[in-house]
């Protein structure tokens, strides 16, 4: 359905992205910041859909259909979203580390230079 107005609401900042489906009913909210996320989508003469609970880690791809029923502006259909284990739109295999990973890993130096060498396969 096109023209349809996509909120995404990054729970923690309350900051709000937002969009419109395409002529496809496609829609896109790129470079989202990592966190929880509620999604709402919103068309004159449907209810409104409420996804909660997304949770995105850096670099995700998700998707997520949404399917408007008929009905009163003032309904609302909300579901309660998992975050997914497998990622479906593309072929990448990655792996997410919160802050606090990173800082207790062992390290033999405090050179903010030499831990900036990590993964590369180069000597510094």
């Amino acid at each position: 359905m096109p023209n349809v107005v996509i909120t995404a609401t990054h729970t923690a900042s309350n900051y709000r992205y937002t969009t419109k489906s395409n002529e496809a009913g496609y829609y896109t909210l790129a470079q989202l910041r990592e966190g929880e996320y509620e999604l709402s989508a919103k068309f004159s003469g449907f209810k409104e859909y409420a996804a909660t609970s997304i949770d995105l880690a850096a670099r995700d791809v998700r998707r997520l259909d949404i399917k408007l029923e008929v009905g009163a502006i003032e309904t609302r259909v909300e579901v309660s979203a998992a975050a997914a284990l497998i990622e479906t739109e593309s072929a990448r295999v990655g792996n997410t580390m919160r802050h606090n990973t990173l800082i207790s890993l062992p390290m033999n130096t405090t050179s903010a230079s030499r831990n900036s060498c990590i993964g590369r396969g180069d000597r510094c």
